[in-house]
């Protein structure tokens, strides 16, 4: 009698392992439940959640860590049989003779090598949670720990997402999919932080202006952060190999991300057709890469289900870009770093920075890739100005116009930021040789090689994306 009994107990026991083991996702969790739970309580004074990333073990067999011990050997001049052997070893190919006894051209060399998936990954592993973990690192100003997801974490998310796209491994997918779950417990929302000019929290990622501490929203941060995101999002749905915890985390950052864009939307303005995001601060139309960094987030996540007001709102930001447009005699455009109501000569009597308009161009080129606004030839033209306007042979335009300013003499310069350009090498390789030879070449501008920051590293990332 007792013996069904236990088989009972048993096989009810199995079963709740079994529900157990399948909740639990391989990757960084942020529970669903949570979802639709709503918190009727107000918070008296902001409390960040607690999350520990671990940095333990990520060097060990770490081929990036070699790659760069290598490096530092060169730059100091050290090149003895053992640092060539240690190349080889690396590079899994003899160093050509011509370059044995020459530290520089040595490194050159390596620069010049084919991408190495294994090299761009372990960089990755290591940086990504690095940046994240110092973005919400207690110690520093939290009023600023959003603008670090955007600046710090973007450009190696977006590194990896190229990556997947690349391999197809999805250790690359995973890197993004662990770190956006803890960026996004840091959502103005999630911790009851106020907006000071829109008297309430924001689905959004908010920061504190350095003269009173106020705490305001507007797009660029929460457009970059949300980029990579998309990208992972639009990555799962399209293969449908994916194991099902893949699909159930993109729902997930889909539903996330939709609230962004709603949090947002108190922010957008139509004028004659023109669309365009409102700043606060300034009470004006926002400056043009702020626009076009949420306006690229939108031309992705309009991929993941399309929505016919995401359409026309995207039919509307295309416009209001184009409208600046200035078309010189070599193919290229130009355009000023304002939103205009009307449009003049000012874009190219004041066209805008080149590290600025760097992240303007992520609109059309995401645009074009993913099928949802802007024209092959438009992407072409904004090839041609980093080809015709900025480069210049043996030096860099620090304005995307026909006139000269060294970098020297501009505001705020980021030669480094010549690298972020490699998002046109898609459909101009032209624009990524100048790139590789700027990297191989010119220590003055990019000193530590292909990972001297995380602008270089997604310039890394798209030599791997284009097979070079």
């Amino acid at each position: 009698m007792l013996q069904p009994i236990k088989k009972i107990i048993l096989l009810f026991l199995s079963l709740l392992v079994f529900a157990g083991i399948s909740a639990v996702y391989f990757f960084q969790e942020t529970p669903l439940e949570a979802e639709d739970q709503e918190d009727s309580s107000e918070p008296t004074a902001i409390v960040y959640p607690e999350i520990d990333i671990s940095m333990q073990g990520l060097l060990d067999n770490n081929r990036w860590s070699e790659l760069e011990a290598v490096r530092r050997q060169l730059t100091q001049g050290k090149l003895d049989a053992k640092v060539r052997k240690r190349i080889e070893s690396l590079m899994g190919q003899p160093i050509p003779q011509s370059k044995r006894n020459d530290p520089d051209a040595l490194m050159a060399w390596l620069i010049q090598m084919p991408a190495d998936k294994d090299i761009l990954y372990d960089y990755l592993k290591f940086q990504i949670p690095y940046q994240v973990d110092q973005a919400i690192d207690s110690t520093n100003d939290p009023g600023r720990r959003n603008l670090r997801f955007a600046w710090m974490w973007h450009e190696l998310a977006i590194a990896a997402m190229n990556g997947y796209e690349a391999t197809g491994e999805t250790r690359f997918l995973n890197l993004v999919a662990e770190s956006f779950d803890v960026i996004l417990q840091y959502r103005d929302d999630r911790l009851g932080i106020v907006d000071g000019f829109l008297g309430k929290p924001v689905t959004s990622w908010g920061h504190q202006r350095p003269e009173d501490t106020l705490w305001w929203n507007e797009v660029t941060i929460p457009g970059r952060i949300a980029q990579p995101a998309a990208m992972f999002c639009h990555a799962v749905y399209q293969n449908d190999t994916l194991s099902m915890a893949y699909r159930i985390k993109a729902d997930y950052f889909k539903k996330e991300l939709r609230d962004v864009i709603l949090g947002c939307a108190e922010m957008y303005e139509v004028d004659a057709g023109k669309g365009y995001y409102v700043n606060h601060q300034l009470k004006r139309p926002d400056a043009i890469n702020h626009i076009n960094a949420f306006a690229a987030f939108l031309s992705i996540y309009q991929t993941l289900g399309r929505d016919a007001d995401m359409s026309c709102r995207l039919e509307e930001l295309e416009q209001g870009f184009r409208q600046h447009f200035c078309e010189l005699d070599n193919g290229s455009l130009t355009w000023p770093y304002f939103y205009q109501s009307t449009t003049d000569e000012s874009c190219e009597l004041k066209p805008e920075y080149s590290w600025k308009a760097q992240v303007s161009m992520y609109f059309p080129v995401f645009a074009h890739k993913y099928g949802t606004g802007f024209s092959q030839e438009e992407v072409k033209q904004c090839a041609q100005t980093f080809k015709e306007n900025i480069y210049r042979g043996d030096r860099f335009n620090s304005i995307i116009g026909s006139n000269y300013v060294d970098y020297a003499d501009a505001y705020d310069p980021q030669p480094y930021s010549i690298t972020g350009f490699a998002i046109l090498s898609e459909f101009d390789p032209e624009v990524f040789s100048i790139i590789e030879h700027t990297v191989a070449h010119r220590q003055d501008l990019i000193e530590y090689g292909w990972f001297s920051n995380r602008m270089t590293a997604m310039a890394y990332s798209y030599k791997l994306l284009i097979g070079q």
